[in-house]
């Protein structure tokens, strides 16, 4: 079995910062846009190695 990246999913790595690991960047990006479709909110965290899911009160800073 094996899984590859749709074009959409590689364009969003690619704008990722950090991109030396392709694997962790894509899913990351692929997790992210999950996220942002199902109506959640996200923000990168401040070294751009993850993804924090935002609630209704709080807000993405620096």
């Amino acid at each position: 079995m094996s899984w590859t990246a749709s074009h959409g999913f590689l364009a969003l790595a690619a704008d990722q910062r950090g991109a030396s690991d392709g694997m962790r960047v894509v899913v990351q990006a692929a997790v992210t846009g999950l996220l942002v479709q199902r109506g959640h909110r996200v923000a990168e965290t401040p070294y751009g190695n993850g993804v924090v899911v935002l609630t209704e009160g709080s807000a993405a800073g620096p």
